[in-house]
């Protein structure tokens, strides 16, 4: 599966633009501010619901307009597919081949995507979330009834907050206390899968990161994760929906007064550890990169081993921010299948580029 072309009206600076790709590697080139990025946010916009960058989905809409469109057109072994996105101050819709899509996550049966940012330093830097949303778009990814799991979850967080925090205003009745057994059942049914799939996707990303590692490093290191949870013991032969039953009749007194759920799925981390210290807080800013480097690329390796289907890359001004070293590693361990590569400054001399496209100032395409 790869992009053919991609056209965009009215997204930020481009008014009208349409732009061809090649199957291998595409160069978008082009001095800063002229709307490089764009293009990669407005694709993994129209295929996963989210940009690459953690901003409000209208911030794509041209300045004035009300609407935007962006269309691509890919070719999944020789069977065209089209999909077609429109962004709007009311609900955005997408379709695939004509046919409306309901939940974005299906499209993850069509195309999925890699993403390599400057910002992905904060996979080992940064707080929990960035680390809990790798995991769960990852085995989303992998595995669609995941996906599944995740959105039913986000759901009962909803109206189990909602719920408690109506108790926490007064003594509960009779009928919120059978509502929430209810919900703790239904969250700890979707808590266990999500909890378990993150557990076999830590493991299988060691095995693929550690030597990866190594090869961008130039130093072999022993890789190690830890699942940070107030409520699971991963050592432990419970079952880990019965270790949470057990947390949240720990916590139930503290979520009625707070109004708010404190244990669960949604409020858990990971670390890595190098040779046995912390990445996050014993790593070198050079140590840290390289694990965000390894990390990505061993994502997009057990992804395309478990589904069959390489993503496409998307590196949006990546080699900019890396050494020479660390250049010359990403590009030799650059996965077969296509890559779309944005940069301000010079590529990398050995970067195999197929295509290349000028962005001139006007956010159009130089002949």
């Amino acid at each position: 599966m790869w992009i053919q072309e991609l056209w965009m009206r009215n997204v930020r600076r481009h008014s009208d633009l349409h732009l061809e790709f090649n199957e291998r590697i595409t160069a978008i080139v082009g001095p800063n501010a002229e709307g490089k990025t764009t293009v990669l946010e407005a694709l993994a916009w129209l295929i996963t619901g989210t940009s690459i960058r953690p901003v409000p989905d209208r911030t794509l809409i041209s300045t004035g307009q009300s609407e935007a469109i962006i269309r691509a057109r890919l070719d999944d072994v020789g069977r065209e597919v089209l999909i077609e996105g429109q962004l709007g101050s009311g609900r955005s819709r997408v379709e695939v081949n004509r046919q409306p899509v309901a939940r974005r996550a299906e499209l993850s049966r069509v195309v999925r995507l890699t993403p390599f940012t400057p910002d992905d330093l904060q996979l080992v830097k940064a707080g929990p979330s960035g680390r809990r949303a790798f995991l769960d778009h990852l085995t989303s990814s992998i595995a669609p009834g995941v996906g599944v799991a995740q959105r039913e979850l986000e759901r009962i967080l909803r109206h189990r907050n909602a719920l408690l925090k109506s108790m926490s205003r007064g003594e509960a009745s009779n009928d919120e206390f059978n509502t929430l057994s209810i919900w703790n059942d239904q969250f700890v049914a979707a808590s266990g899968r999500i909890v378990g799939a993150r557990l076999r996707l830590i493991q299988m990303l060691l095995d693929a990161a550690e030597p990866l590692y190594g090869a961008i490093a130039d130093q072999p290191a022993a890789l190690t994760a830890r699942y940070d949870s107030d409520w699971l013991d991963v050592s432990s032969s419970t079952a880990i929906e019965q270790q949470l039953l057990a947390a949240l009749d720990g916590a139930s007194d503290d979520e009625r007064r707070r109004g708010i759920t404190l244990v669960g799925p949604h409020r858990d981390d990971w670390s890595l550890a190098l040779n046995g210290l912390d990445a996050r807080t014993c790593g070198s800013q050079g140590e840290q990169r390289s694990l965000a480097l390894a990390l990505r690329l061993a994502g997009h390796r057990v992804v395309t081993e478990l589904t069959g289907t390489a993503p496409i890359v998307l590196l949006d001004d990546v080699f900019s921010e890396l050494d020479d070293r660390r250049r010359d590693a990403l590009v030799r361990n650059l996965p077969v299948g296509q890559v779309i590569v944005t940069s301000a400054t010079d590529l990398p001399e050995d970067l195999p580029v197929d295509r290349t496209i000028w962005l001139n100032s006007q956010g159009g395409e130089l002949p």
